[in-house]
């Protein structure tokens, strides 16, 4: 069997779809994190639900709470339980991998 390397257009466009699929599962499931976080988020005032946000930094997206006190509610503290919000909105987020894999694949067919 030979392959031909002179015509790398197939190749490189089929790269470029799989890189866009990739990418779109990627930012879906950035947002269903910070969607189930905003729901899962105990709320006293509001402010802690409000304050996140998605950052795209390079290659990653990174999910951040500006409230300053994110961590103690969700971790707990020596005086307080902690909550685990964050570990909850991944999980849940995590269950809908698998129907943004279904849609990206329908991106570029």
């Amino acid at each position: 069997m030979k392959f031909d390397m002179t015509n790398n257009f197939a190749v490189d466009n089929y790269f470029n779809v799989l890189q866009k699929r990739v990418e779109n599962i990627h930012e879906n499931f950035a947002e269903d994190v910070l969607k189930e976080l905003k729901i899962n988020t105990p709320k006293r005032t509001g402010k802690l639900a409000n304050s996140y946000s998605i950052e795209k930094q390079d290659e990653d997206l990174l999910i951040k709470n500006d409230a300053g006190y994110c961590q103690y509610v969700n971790y707990g503290t020596s005086k307080q339980q902690g909550q685990h919000f964050i570990e909850k909105s991944i999980e849940l987020a995590k269950l809908r991998i698998s129907e943004h894999a279904e849609n990206a694949q329908k991106i570029n067919n």
